[in-house]
């Protein structure tokens, strides 16, 4: 016994700490209801309430429900008043229940009753919403009691059309709303993608030349000029070459040996031949380029992987010649 006498203490200490609290609170309530502040006066009394019934508090809350227009609220409050058993001496308790049903037998016939059905494709999951508060779903197509005004009555759910309506509720009136759900469409097909960009044209046409007139030629025929001044050049140093080695064969013995005297003639005919090998190769590499060009201004160049014939070229030099091959 000993043992649990503990727990006991522990349990009225809390029950008396709970009626203190109840106490305390349902006086600020009381006091802010007196002073015409129902919506402190509610928050204070609702507090009390929850922790120690009293027909006294629930009376004085009912009726600032009331004033807040919360008339249904007001008559529960009134109900739950009249529900408790004072004791034989309890006047003040004997007191508010009456008056709790005095007033509540004067608010019941004012409620409005308001039926909410709706409609909606089979299997549809949806909620329905009164003043955004939801409204179960055992209360659909039945008729509740409802606060006289204006009310938001709206449904919705996933893949409907989302309906809502308005509803104004006279006092002891009633009315019914219907709302009608409906599937959304099915959402548009993504386009297809684009096709793929064709491939890039091997040949671009300069601006403002229209498809199929060619490239110009100016650069033809300068590659052509370069290309006559570098054989020209070869074949100069190469006469020079020449004739600088004829004069020295002529100085020199059958076993080709020299005269110290000829050293100077000697590294002139190389210089001669080293200038006329580099005058071909400029000169061949010129007229084939100058080809080229001549031959992409003259036609449209064939397209890489198109029907049309193609033009193939290729340079060649040599030590003392240059030119260009290819097929048309």
């Amino acid at each position: 016994m000993s043992a649990l006498a503990p727990a006991a203490w522990a349990q009225e200490a809390s029950n008396s700490a709970e009626v203190a609290a109840a106490r305390e609170l349902g006086r600020e309530g009381i006091a802010l209801a007196n002073e015409g502040k129902c919506a402190e006066a509610v928050d204070r009394l609702e507090r009390a309430v929850a922790l120690r019934s009293s027909p006294i508090l629930y009376v004085r809350l009912g009726e600032c429900q009331l004033e807040l227009g919360r008339m249904v609220d007001g008559t529960e409050s009134f109900r739950r008043a009249t529900r408790e058993a004072p004791g034989p001496s309890s006047a003040a308790l004997k007191a508010a229940q009456e008056r709790a049903r005095k007033l509540l037998a004067a608010t019941q016939p004012r409620l409005a009753k308001l039926t909410v059905s709706v409609e909606a494709p089979a299997g549809a999951s949806y909620a329905v919403k009164l003043d955004g508060v939801p409204i179960a779903q055992a209360l659909l197509g039945v008729a509740r009691p409802t606060d006289p005004g204006s009310h938001a009555v709206e449904a919705a759910g996933p893949g409907l059309k989302p309906a809502g309506v308005r509803v104004v509720l006279p006092e002891g009136g009633a009315e019914t709303v219907a709302l009608a759900l409906e599937a959304l469409p099915p959402a548009p097909a993504r386009p297809p993608p684009p096709p793929p960009s064709p491939a890039p044209e091997r040949w671009s046409v300069p601006a403002g030349r229209r498809e199929g007139e060619g490239l110009p030629r100016w650069p033809a025929f300068v590659a052509f000029g370069v290309g006559a001044a570098g054989l020209g050049l070869g074949g100069t140093f190469g006469v020079l070459a020449l004739r600088k080695s004829n004069e020295l064969e002529r100085d020199c013995d059958s076993q080709k040996r020299c005269a110290a005297s000829s050293r100077a003639d000697y590294d002139a005919a190389d210089r001669y031949a080293l200038g006329s090998t580099l005058g071909f190769v400029v000169g061949g590499v010129g007229l084939a380029g100058g080809l080229a060009l001549y031959l992409l201004s003259s036609k449209p160049p064939a397209r890489a992987g198109g029907s049309g014939a193609g033009v193939t070229l290729a340079p060649w030099v040599s030590a003392s010649s240059g030119g260009v091959a290819g097929t048309f």
